[in-house]
């Protein structure tokens, strides 16, 4: 955990996190997620990448989202307005207990973290390494679909919290998912207008 404090010394803080929020959330986050609630809040993190959020702003993506776990919790967003989700296990079964990413603008998902989520804030979680040259960047980049991201950000201004960059138009109307068509967006507005045009982000029928 605290490799992951440490790599996010230069995050920018949008609020703290209410006390009642944390009690309702408790029990059912992860411990280390509530850690990053109560030692820095909502905030911009990975440098500028990551943005940790309030769940309960998001439960409308579930409108969106088919899902088979017992619940799901929207826990963060990145720049390009995926979805961060701790789901939890299903009662007698195996799957569930893990973060997932919902990429939005491709209807996909793939699982990022599993049942260790200090160790993926840690280590997995440094996916916007300042250091290009690392060994890891390019696995980075690939695992969570940034490479339009990393040519947007030397170009357009750097996000403000409950921003992100989104493909105009989108790409369920028509537009084309190359850094050029990314213009700075609010972030849950994009969201509700990618599952509008598609009906399901994820559907599992």
């Amino acid at each position: 955990m605290e490799l992951f404090f440490d790599r996010n010394k230069d995050y920018i803080k949008y609020s703290d996190v209410p006390n009642e929020l944390i009690s309702k959330y408790t029990g059912l986050l992860p411990e280390p997620i509530l850690e990053v609630w109560r030692r820095t809040g909502f905030g911009i993190y990975e440098h500028g990448f990551v943005q940790f959020v309030n769940p309960d702003e998001w439960d409308f993506a579930f409108d969106y989202i088919d899902n088979i776990y017992d619940k799901s919790i929207v826990i963060g967003i990145t720049a390009l307005g995926d979805l961060l989700l701790w789901d939890i296990k299903n009662k007698n079964k195996l799957n569930g207990d893990h973060i997932k990413i919902i990429f939005i603008n491709d209807c996909d998902d793939d699982v990022v973290g599993g049942k260790d989520p200090a160790f993926w804030l840690g280590y997995d979680f440094d996916i916007n390494m300042e250091d290009e040259a690392h060994e890891d960047f390019e696995y980075n980049v690939k695992e969570f679909r940034s490479k339009n991201y990393q040519k947007i950000k030397r170009v357009l201004p750097p996000l403000k919290y409950g921003e992100c960059y989104g493909y105009t138009p989108i790409p369920a109307l028509g537009g084309k998912k190359t850094y050029k068509t990314l213009k700075i967006v609010d972030a849950k507005t994009y969201v509700d207008m990618i599952g509008q045009a598609v009906g399901k982000i994820i559907d599992l029928s």
